[in-house]
């Protein structure tokens, strides 16, 4: 059945976040957290960066969130220039609804889509699970970044 059901990818609503955050955190364990993983933190980090509205897109089954991916602004300088960017980040797909394109699907509407306003770059530190499905979407690796 790979594929075989299209997926629709929305933008989250704030009231959504805690549903996406409840995705997240069953991926993450107490030896393996880096930061918080709460709705106060996807409120913040989308809403309120000090650098632009961030972005999450969800794919839902019914009424649970079963993938996401989000684009978190970034400034950063390269070669002394101030550029505006953002980060892909947060890229979960539900254990059951793994390998049906959810994630490529995700990643697709990413690229066109990425956030309002202009950005110079778009960049990510994907795993090894996400890298192949990335390059897929059309996300290139630079060995110097």
């Amino acid at each position: 059945m790979k594929n075989s059901i299209k997926w629709y990818p929305k933008p989250a609503d704030v009231k959504e976040l805690e549903s996406a955050a409840t995705l997240i955190q069953s991926f993450v364990s107490n030896d393996t957290a880096r930061r918080s993983h709460n709705k106060g933190y996807y409120i913040w980090k989308l809403n309120n960066n000090p650098f632009g509205l961030g972005k999450m897109w969800i794919i839902k089954d019914k009424c649970q969130i079963v993938g996401t991916v989000s684009f978190t602004p970034k400034r950063l300088y390269i070669n002394g220039i101030l550029n505006q960017g953002v980060e892909l980040c947060d890229g979960f797909t539900h254990p059951e609804y793994q390998k049906q394109g959810i994630f490529s699907t995700l990643l697709n509407m990413t690229s066109y889509n990425p956030i309002d306003g202009e950005i110079a770059f778009i960049y990510g530190t994907p795993n090894e699970q996400a890298l192949p499905v990335e390059k897929k979407a059309g996300y290139r690796v630079i060995p110097s970044a």
